[in-house]
């Protein structure tokens, strides 16, 4: 239950966040300026989302099949939310993340060393939600990495599948997805489907927080539709296949001495 509420609240959150920063920009905006906001797939960017100040009182919004539409610049509030009622339910943008939103890392010791090591592994900064876990998009599915400083611990939070039913076959199936997976320990949340893993913070070895995440990545490729029909569920991602996208070939750390 705490866990479903987790995932729950940070879709919210995070989308609450950035509705209000969203609201912001586009009261900011002066005459010609504008704003794109692309859905990050497989490889690519696709534009979702043009946003111009046509003048100092009219914003024009135009998204992806949809004709463009003036509104007023002072319903800046109302225009944000627009927008996102369309990115989440007519896009399917699951978090705010695949539109390459960014956080501040904040400045903890063990939290930065695990931020500057994801940084060089997929090539740039990676942001965080509103409870400060990083959100790695792998193979278009959310990977949440949750560092704990004071207990010195680090966590990789994968939501696999939501809306199972028939939790006696699904528990029956879990059992042998843990047994496959040794080093994963995969979580039956109600009608959710969690895969977790556990990661060694003192010391802290960027070596085996990147190994760990390679096997994390192996198990979301084999979450299919085929995997979802298994369970009864359904695939946060939808039922489209999708490339890798920021997973490359594993940087090279220095082990400490």
């Amino acid at each position: 239950m705490a866990r479903t509420d987790r995932f729950d609240g940070i879709l919210e959150r995070g989308w609450n966040r950035f509705r209000t920063r969203l609201a912001g920009r586009i009261a900011a905006l002066g005459r010609g300026e504008q704003i794109e906001l692309a859905a990050e797939t497989a490889g690519d960017h696709t534009t979702l989302v043009k946003i111009v100040a046509l003048d100092a009182r009219s914003i024009e919004v135009e998204m992806t099949g949809s004709a463009p539409r003036i509104s007023p610049a002072r319903q800046a509030d109302e225009i944000a939310q627009r927008i996102v009622s369309a990115l989440r339910e007519n896009y399917s943008v699951l978090h705010p993340t695949f539109l390459r939103s960014d956080e501040p890392d904040a400045p903890r010791t063990l939290r930065s060393r695990v931020g500057e090591a994801l940084r060089l592994q997929f090539g740039r900064p990676i942001p965080t939600d509103a409870d400060g876990d990083y959100v790695v998009i792998v193979d278009s599915q959310a990977v949440f990495v949750v560092v704990d400083d004071s207990a010195r611990t680090i966590q990789l939070w994968a939501p696999l599948l939501h809306g199972i039913s028939g939790r006696a076959q699904a528990a029956e199936e879990l059992l042998e997805l843990n047994r496959a997976w040794p080093h994963i320990k995969l979580l039956l949340v109600e009608d959710r489907l969690v895969a977790t893993i556990d990661v060694m913070g003192d010391p802290f070895v960027p070596r085996h927080l990147i190994d760990l995440f390679g096997a994390l990545r192996a198990l979301l490729g084999t979450v299919d539709t085929g995997f979802a029909q298994r369970f009864d569920g359904e695939r946060y991602t939808g039922d489209t296949d999708a490339e890798p996208t920021l997973f490359d070939e594993p940087t090279v750390f220095d082990e400490p001495s």
